[in-house]
């Protein structure tokens, strides 16, 4: 038994040694334009930097574009991107250029030089390519032809950006799957807020936007994908676009208003599912099907002058489902289908009949002469619409090193109390 214990004691002991040794490696860099850090810019930092290191930046504006090939962590020392700034040096390329896994860009604003130069402006403020794991939290990105773009790279976040004034897009995710979008905010931009091409399994969640020049968001070849709790409003042509062929994507309550053509647009893409969104006050149409079919489109707020449009052949697209006890989009009992409204207050659900007061109206509600909402909800617990905010919620960043602080007290405790338990 003594063995026994004398060599859990040494596994112990060797653990704590590794946690200690492993906390100790990655070192703290500082970077202060101004003088007195390690460095005076970050592009010097990171060449001397290891895997593991953190590099912290001290607030002033930095002229450099940055190639980061190593596992790192830069992040502005006030956490604020007003006050620490990277502009790009170079007329060209990219601002941060990531080609290791692992890394993390935090509390900058990151400009390019702006459109009114000779030929192009900076191509991407954050370009990754193939990679995994990278972060991109708290910055402000403006003046570039894209402001993110990621290609061929999974596992990644970007959350709790303010992304605007770019000539072409805001984020362009590119063949890459399993990406995290949290509490960004996309406006503005010359082009499309958000577009991901030929991309899976990738989560939007509280994204806003807004004001942009074509598209809010734009998936083309994109399938099982999830936008939930956004707002995608006044843009110059669609709030959001499915295009083809995108099949199997959940749009879940959204806020989808005031757009200048269509407010969500089903483009040669099939078995999408639209359920409890706020369509209203778009143009053209709130919903608009071309050559799509079995997409599943339930318990939506529609409130346009012309809620639905129909192009080519759409097949087997269905607009209820049975009658299920749970509270619908405007507060009724019952799901159903989709509470149909127009600017006039006179729309199918505000005026049907609903002779049992279960929230459902008593008749079907014909969108096409082949096409019906067989459930539509009625006015009982008609909504208020939500306001739209244009400052998405900060979420609190990780802490990796206070994760592995509690590891190696956890380690020690453990000694303490094997060593009394077996003395």
């Amino acid at each position: 038994m003594k063995i026994k214990h004398c060599n859990i004691f040494k596994f112990i002991v060797v653990l704590v040694f590794i946690i200690t040794v492993n906390a100790a490696s990655a070192e703290q860099i500082k970077v202060d334009i101004k003088g007195g850090a390690d460095y005076a810019n970050i592009q010097d930092a990171v060449d001397n930097a290891e895997n593991g290191d953190t590099i912290l930046v001290s607030s002033g504006t930095y002229i450099e574009n940055v190639d980061i090939n190593k596992q790192l962590s830069i992040i502005s020392e006030s956490r604020n991107p007003d006050d620490t700034i990277v502009q790009a040096g170079e007329q060209d390329g990219y601002i941060f250029k990531v080609s290791a896994n692992n890394v993390t860009i935090s509390g900058f604003s990151i400009k390019g030089r702006g459109f009114d130069v000779e030929h192009v402006s900076i191509e991407s403020s954050i370009y990754f390519y193939g990679g995994q794991n990278l972060t991109i939290n708290n910055n402000k990105l403006s003046n570039n032809k894209v402001a993110i773009f990621i290609w061929g790279a999974n596992n990644n976040k970007i959350k709790n950006n303010r992304i605007f004034n770019n000539k072409v897009i805001g984020i362009t995710i590119k063949d890459s799957n399993n990406n995290m979008l949290i509490n960004n905010n996309v406006s503005n931009n010359g082009d499309q807020g958000i577009y991901l091409y030929n991309s899976h399994n990738n989560t939007l969640n509280s994204i806003i936007a807004n004001s942009n020049q074509m598209f809010g968001i734009r998936f083309q070849g994109c399938t099982n994908n999830k936008l939930i709790n956004s707002t995608t409003s006044f843009n110059k042509m669609d709030g959001i676009y499915l295009q083809s062929p995108s099949k199997n994507n959940i749009l879940n309550n959204n806020i989808v208003k005031s757009n200048n053509r269509v407010g969500i647009h089903i483009f040669h893409s099939n078995n999408n599912t639209l359920i409890n969104n706020t369509i209203s006050s778009n143009n053209d149409y709130g919903i608009n099907l071309k050559n799509s079919n079995y997409n599943f489109i339930y318990n939506n707020y529609i409130n346009n002058t012309n809620n639905t449009g129909f192009e080519g052949t759409n097949i087997g697209n269905i607009w209820n489902i049975t009658k299920t006890i749970e509270t619908n989009i405007v507060g009724g009992p019952y799901l159903g289908g989709n509470f149909w409204a127009n600017q006039n207050d006179t729309g199918f659900s505000q005026t049907c009949k609903d002779s049992d007061n279960d929230g459902i109206c008593d008749l079907a509600y014909e969108l096409t002469e082949d096409v019906f909402d067989l459930m539509p909800v009625s006015r009982l617990g008609d909504i208020q619409e939500s306001i739209i905010t244009s400052t998405p919620t900060t979420t609190s960043e990780e802490k990796t090193n206070g994760f592995k602080a509690i590891y190696m007290i956890a380690a020690i405790l453990a000694v303490a109390y094997l060593l009394k338990k077996f003395k």
